[in-house]
C-alpha cells in the first residue's frame, strides 16, 4: 500500500530498483529487481489470461515495494 509518509521514506532511504523486459521460454516477463547484487529471494506473480495486468499501478507499486525489501518480483504476460 501506498502509505502518506511511509512510502516517501521507503524511496528516499533504498535505492531504485531495477526494471526489465525480458523474455523466458517464450513468455515476456517484466522481472524488478533490487539494487546491487544478488542472489535475491523471488516472486513470480501470475496476474492471468490478461496481458496488460503487469503493467497496472498496483501490480507495479507492489514489485517496487518488493525490490526495495531485497526481493525480485517477476510478472510474466501470461502463463
Amino acid at each position: 500500500m501506498d502509505l502518506p509518509g511511509l512510502a516517501g521514506a521507503a524511496r528516499a532511504l533504498t535505492a531504485d530498483p531495477r526494471i526489465e523486459q525480458q523474455e523466458i521460454d517464450g513468455v515476456p516477463v517484466t522481472v524488478t529487481r533490487p539494487a546491487g547484487k544478488g542472489p535475491f529471494p523471488a516472486w513470480v506473480f501470475v496476474t492471468g489470461a490478461h496481458p496488460l495486468r503487469r503493467w497496472e499501478p498496483v501490480v507495479q507499486r507492489l514489485a517496487e515495494g518488493l525490490a526495495r525489501s531485497a526481493t525480485a518480483f517477476l510478472a510474466p504476460r501470461r502463463c
